[in-house]
């Protein structure tokens, strides 16, 4: 395998998504040197076993013609939900290769998604300070005047990212360090990244929620990790139609997303906390919205 990270794509039951999350990532100027690993998940009942199935039927077409290096395909033969599949899918990667790039199917890829994350990873490898690379960012103001390619936040974001075996490895998934986080009062500052976060993680403690995300934002928050994100999404989301089964209904995300191919200028930049409160206000508009969408549904 090319010395380029692995990408792993997620699945479950939407072919329509993962077909247009595949055609968008081979038209990559990288593609044709990047190993894919898809894991597709099992049904979770009798209602969903249609969908899944024809989800399959195009990725076994799809990987009789792909135009990757490779391309391996995971079928689960149950259901693991999002969050097993994810963390047990990365972490077999990682363990692997050392660093992977991540994509679930509901994300359209620009034409230099795979150059951006690959630089990236190798700019940043040794910046341990550093926790993961994001390929997308909220269409923010302030982005439109801002002079860099790239800007760094303390939060996490899982629309097309990428990291390293001992970042990943950080991730606290039985959030053991969560008593003292409470404590310690650092719930505070971890608010401010995104209004409802502590609830969630609240939620997680107590069973009532499944997120790999929220835990994947928590470990690299308390270890004092970094995220970099660009000025122009390499990613755009398109499961915001109401077919996700954690994804509401909003076009708030509709943003620009890169279309030409060049090589972005990477640079170890301090917390941007201008961004990075303007990008936690946008989230919590984007709840409340999604929150109207939800109760006109009831009506």
């Amino acid at each position: 395998m090319s010395q380029l990270a692995p990408v792993v794509v997620f699945a479950y039951r939407r072919a329509d998504k993962i077909r247009s999350c595949l055609e968008a990532l081979e038209k990559n100027v990288e593609a044709e040197r990047t190993a894919v690993f898809l894991y597709a998940d099992g049904a979770k009942s009798e209602k969903d076993r249609a969908d899944v199935e024809k989800t399959r039927e195009f990725i076994g077409q799809y990987a009789a013609g792909h135009k990757f290096e490779s391309f391996t395909v995971n079928c689960r033969e149950s259901n693991m939900g999002l969050a097993n599949s994810i963390i047990t899918g990365v972490t077999e990667i990682m363990e692997r290769y050392g660093k992977a790039i991540v994509v679930e199917d509901d994300l359209i890829t620009s034409p230099d998604f795979l150059l951006y994350m690959n630089d990236a990873l190798a700019y940043y490898e040794n910046r341990k300070e550093v926790g993961e690379i994001s390929a997308f960012t909220h269409p923010l103001k302030s982005l439109k005047t801002y002079e860099h390619d790239v800007y760094l936040t303390r939060k996490a974001e899982c629309w097309g990212w990428a990291t390293w075996k001992d970042r990943w490895r950080l991730a606290d998934w039985e959030m053991s360090s969560y008593a003292a986080f409470r404590r310690g009062r650092q719930d505070r500052e971890f608010e401010k990244l995104q209004k409802g976060i502590n609830r969630m993680l609240k939620q997680q403690m107590e069973g009532k929620l499944d997120s790999w995300a929220v835990r994947w934002c928590y470990s690299l928050f308390v270890n004092d990790r970094l995220t970099v994100y660009p000025k122009i999404s390499r990613t755009q989301n398109i499961g915001f139609d109401g077919s996700g089964v954690h994804c509401g209904k909003t076009d708030m995300y509709g943003g620009e997303i890169n279309t030409d191919v060049r090589r972005c200028r990477f640079e170890l930049l301090d917390v941007n906390r201008r961004l990075e409160k303007e990008a936690a206000e946008f989230e919590y508009v984007s709840l409340f919205q999604k929150g109207i969408h939800f109760l006109k549904r009831l009506h």
